[in-house]
């Protein structure tokens, strides 16, 4: 199926080394199935092998893609220096990577949940800074998911927080992106 996507030989060896190379085959025979354009399915299709590239960079495994993981990699993608990643618009890679998503609970390759709900000290995080340093909704989105991601690696009790392991994950994480 990859091979009515493209003729291009290094192109086809590419996606099916990736590391989501096993779905991509029925990924794309998904889009044809759809109806989706040719632009569009090579466009989808290179998203999700980029996931599979930024995903094995950053240590996630197959069944931990949601609605986060998504964010995160969404959220890496203007300062993208993968390599054999390609260039897509931003656009594109989103729509590519939720309907990449939506193959997997598909298929029943990954859990159909959206995700666990995220910690109620990252929601009390997210009212506090509404109300005391007025950010926005939009901007709150953006700032929930690492939040959520830095509870899940130093535990839900601020107490235990110093600015030593607070900076660890700061840079770590700069470095995924």
């Amino acid at each position: 199926m990859l091979e009515r996507l493209t003729t291009k030989k290094h192109t086809l060896a590419r996606l099916r080394a990736s590391v989501n190379g096993e779905h991509l085959k029925g990924f794309a025979a998904s889009l044809f199935a759809a109806a989706y354009s040719r632009r569009s399915r090579i466009r989808y299709v290179n998203a999700a092998a980029h996931v599979g590239i930024w995903r094995k960079r950053a240590g996630i495994a197959l069944e931990q893609i949601d609605e986060v993981v998504v964010r995160r990699f969404l959220d890496h993608l203007p300062r993208c220096r993968c390599q054999q990643s390609t260039c897509d618009q931003e656009r594109d890679s989103r729509t590519g990577v939720n309907q990449f998503l939506k193959y997997l609970r598909q298929h029943r390759i990954i859990s159909a949940n959206a995700g666990a709900r995220q910690p109620a000290i990252v929601d009390e995080f997210c009212a506090w800074m509404r109300s005391y340093r007025g950010l926005a909704d939009s901007t709150l989105r953006l700032y929930a998911p690492i939040v959520a991601e830095f509870v899940e690696r130093e535990g839900e009790r601020p107490e235990n927080y110093d600015a030593s392991g607070v900076r660890t994950f700061v840079l770590r994480r700069a470095r995924l992106c």
